[in-house]
């Protein structure tokens, strides 16, 4: 529940503030002087006007945080928007259009669309979309991308990193474990995360990790005691799963992190420690 908070709610609300609070500004209509001698005569502006209908595509692992800001901003602009949420979160793409429906807004300005991924080329290559949002792997990304040049609709594309973190030298082996673990694991490690870590103390630093990581709690999502709960669904597991041997084949070594990766589906006791679950 604090990470569902921490991820999803608090900082949604910020930018929300923050659209309510610069987004009349930003929109205004402004004098823009010229640079060419040959238009110095000439008086310009520049105006800012609707794209008209705006599709937006959500991520499974952050369903409310990332489209609730897109479609905001996107309705304060003037657009229309059709959202599509992920397949793994209906309930919660029914529960954004409800919300903005409650404010007030037109019941149609918003409407939502239940694709799956593989009907997801209705929206992308619909010529009444005016733009595309889109967050999401770069590999369906670039699908997006070509299924929109079609139609010549603009794309804003958010795709898949790893944002990794550097470990030097002569950092603080158990301060950057702590944070790191942290952001790896956070939203059940349902992020985008990496680290690279210098040779020279690579081995006390996954030494720091591991102690980490057998401090983890998993188990109920509700419960406050909790620090991992359960995948959005099932199908992640298999990249982790080939991330982890990648990277024993890399090294050409187990370095005792990596078993900390494997999979098993199991039920948990409330408040069984992540040591416990390898």
């Amino acid at each position: 529940m604090a990470e569902a908070l921490a991820a999803e709610i608090v900082p949604t609300r910020g930018m929300l503030k923050e659209l309510s609070r610069k987004g009349a500004r930003v929109l205004t209509s402004r004098r823009r002087p010229h640079e060419m001698l040959l238009f110095v005569h000439k008086r310009s502006r520049l105006e800012r006007v609707p794209y008209g209908v705006v599709g937006i595509i959500a991520p499974w692992n952050f369903p409310f945080s990332v489209p609730v800001p897109e479609i905001a901003a996107a309705l304060l602009a003037g657009n229309g928007v059709l959202f599509n949420p992920a397949p793994h979160a209906i309930l919660v793409g029914r529960r954004i259009e409800g919300f903005f429906n409650a404010v007030g807004f037109p019941p149609d300005l918003i409407q939502t669309l239940h694709l799956l991924d593989r009907e997801a080329h209705y929206l992308t290559a619909h010529p009444g979309l005016d733009k595309l949002i889109f967050t999401g792997s770069t590999t369906v990304g670039c699908r997006v991308m070509a299924n929109a040049a079609g139609n010549i609709v603009p794309v804003l594309l958010e795709l898949g990193g790893k944002d990794p973190a550097i470990v030097a030298a002569d950092a603080d082996v158990v301060r950057a474990a702590r944070g790191i673990i942290w952001g790896a694991f956070f939203n059940a490690g349902q992020v985008c995360a990496s680290m690279y870590v210098a040779r020279s103390v690579a081995e006390p630093f996954l030494a720091a990790c591991l102690a980490e990581i057998q401090q983890l709690c998993i188990g109920d999502p509700l419960d406050p005691q909790t620090d991992i709960g359960p995948l959005s669904w099932v199908e992640p597991s298999a990249p982790w799963r080939g991330h982890k041997q990648s990277a024993i084949g890399a090294t050409h070594a187990d370095l005792g992190l990596l078993e900390m990766s494997r999979v098993k589906y199991i039920s948990y006791d409330r408040g069984q420690r992540a040591d416990n679950l390898w």
